[in-house]
């Protein structure tokens, strides 16, 4: 038997996101999820600012449930969909971008 929860929590003490590594900080509304894969159970704790960038990237056709995701392969997929169609692609690395929260370039804008 397998399940998914994803609850909306207000912490009561400090956590970093898996996502993005941003601090929750205490009295943050943040997303605790939990899930059974391969007889495996999952906990993770994701801040309110990644759940937009999340949708995107499982709406995107890149998100296998089979495999799940992490901070890594959404950052992959990130930089292929986005730095890799950005007209500033030639101006900045994406190792060298203005990030703002994540890896979402300030400067993006599709070519």
């Amino acid at each position: 038997m397998s399940f998914y929860r994803d609850t909306i929590r207000k912490a009561r003490k400090q956590h970093a996101c898996e996502l993005c590594g941003a601090i929750i900080k205490v009295g943050d509304e943040y997303h605790d999820k939990s899930s059974n894969e391969f007889g495996d159970i999952f906990n993770t704790k994701e801040c309110k600012e990644c759940q937009p960038f999340l949708n995107e990237f499982v709406s995107s056709g890149a998100y296998d449930p089979d495999t799940g995701y992490n901070e890594n392969t959404i950052h992959d997929w990130w930089i292929e969909e986005k730095c890799e169609t950005c007209e500033h692609r030639l101006l900045f690395y994406h190792d060298e971008c203005e990030l703002t929260h994540y890896c979402r370039c300030e400067n993006f804008k599709k070519e």
